[in-house]
């Protein structure tokens, strides 16, 4: 491929290698200023959505006034119809490549240098265009002729702009789009409504990664990793390398499985991350501006628990969440079967027959009351004793009896006591004077 003339630029030797594309140092022909060309793959290159992706990062690096984003200086179609893109020639290394050799970094670094990337993202952002692809490869060390280095942010191929050319479409909108470890979950539900917010998960992501050596989200291969990013919750950073709790505050509040319940811009981050930060990345995030409409609040981080205890926007949450809710859900029907059976032996009590009321036998007044009590010649006979719940009886020695009514049973069988006590009360009835 070396000494290929690449619109006006003859490619020298490749600089390095993506999943789409090929970048190479390049020389202007005329004017032998120095150049990175990055094309598209062959094999790829016939494909209309990859052509349409290479001329989204165009646009939007054209677009951005940022110097941490890589200048776009042309774009164009080669002979055999493989896109391609002209951008600045970089000196340095991807963080990807620092992580590696280092391992890790120090919290105040690792902080300043997400305070760096909020820079270009917070005028993308305020353009609508979400990069959707954040990663350590995509965030790159520029070194400049007097030893001042800068975080240039790569790769907007797979960038969506959620105001700008929104009739346009590049990819299926159920497709997930972007690294697997990276990937907030609102991408893995409906990548459609992905905004903003999915670069804070990123750089939350990142920073985590940047402190600890390692990423939040790991596990074996790509499926482990989304399985993971759905359904855990996130690690502390204090609890796995020790950071300062105010930072692992912040970050966790980055890596909120509700959106709602993040930083909602980056300029937010980037005023949390500040006390964290060297004094440069101290005065980037005071003039970093924020999206048009967005106002200029701060948000305090979260609790140190509050991650773990939000629920997810409108779809699944953590595991451990999930097995709360299964144990709510089995009280809950517990509860409900004991209030109906409640009610159930309770309409039954009220449905059952009454007991008959017994009435103890009344000992015979004294001579001197029966004399009193005796009737005139001209009063009528006292008529016979009765229950107060049974109604009278023709006959004064006669037990009145219940009347069963609809749906109720008959009344039980008397005992021999009751018996007894009925034959003693009509002997003292006869024994009374008329």
């Amino acid at each position: 491929m070396s000494g290929r003339l690449v619109g006006r630029y003859r490619l020298l030797h490749e600089l390095g290698r993506g999943g789409m594309g090929v970048v190479y140092e390049a020389e202007h022909e005329a004017l032998g200023e120095r150049a990175a060309v990055k094309l598209v793959r062959p094999e790829l290159a016939g494909r209309p959505d990859v052509a349409a992706r290479m001329l989204r990062e165009a646009r939007a690096g054209a677009s951005l006034t940022s110097a941490r984003v890589a200048r776009v200086l042309d774009a164009g179609v080669t002979d055999d119809g493989a896109p391609y893109l002209v951008m600045e020639r970089l000196r340095g290394e991807p963080l990807s490549a620092r992580l590696a050799r280092d391992g890790r970094l120090s919290p105040r670094e690792a902080a300043s240098l997400v305070i760096e990337a909020c820079e270009p993202l917070a005028e993308a952002h305020a353009r609508g265009v979400v990069h959707r692809d954040l990663k350590p490869s995509n965030l790159f060390l520029a070194s400049s002729t007097g030893g001042v280095s800068r975080l240039v942010v790569l790769d907007f191929g797979v960038a969506t702009a959620a105001l700008a050319d929104a009739a346009e479409t590049l990819t299926d909108p159920s497709a997930v789009v972007g690294s697997p470890r990276y990937l907030a979950p609102e991408q893995l539900r409906d990548p459609s409504r992905v905004d903003a917010r999915a670069d804070v998960w990123a750089l939350g992501v990142i920073l985590f990664e940047l402190v600890a050596g390692k990423p939040p989200f790991g596990g074996e291969g790509a499926v482990a990793a989304l399985a993971a990013i759905a359904a855990d919750a996130a690690p502390r950073l204090d609890v796995v390398a020790g950071a300062p709790t105010a930072l692992a505050d912040v970050v966790a509040r980055c890596l909120d499985k509700d959106r709602g319940a993040r930083w909602q811009s980056v300029v937010e981050l980037a005023r949390a991350l500040a006390p964290h930060a060297d004094e440069a990345a101290v005065a980037l995030a005071a003039s970093i501006a924020p999206p048009a409409g967005a106002g200029d609040s701060t948000c305090d981080p979260a609790p140190p628990r509050a991650a773990a205890e939000r629920t997810v926007d409108g779809v699944a949450s953590s595991r451990s969440s999930a097995r709360r809710d299964r144990r709510s859900l089995a009280g809950a029907a517990l509860t409900l079967a004991a209030l109906a059976g409640l009610a159930a032996l309770t309409a039954r009590a009220l449905d059952a027959p009454s007991p008959p009321q017994e009435h103890a036998p009344s000992a015979p007044p004294p001579p001197a009351e029966r004399a009193s009590a005796a009737p005139s010649s001209s009063s009528p006979p006292p008529a016979p004793e009765s229950s107060a719940s049974s109604p009278p009886s023709a006959s004064p020695a006669a037990r009145p009896t219940v009347t069963p009514t609809q749906g109720r049973p008959l009344e039980p069988p008397v005992s021999e006591a009751v018996k007894r006590r009925r034959q003693q009360e009509k002997e003292l009835r006869a024994r009374r004077p008329y």
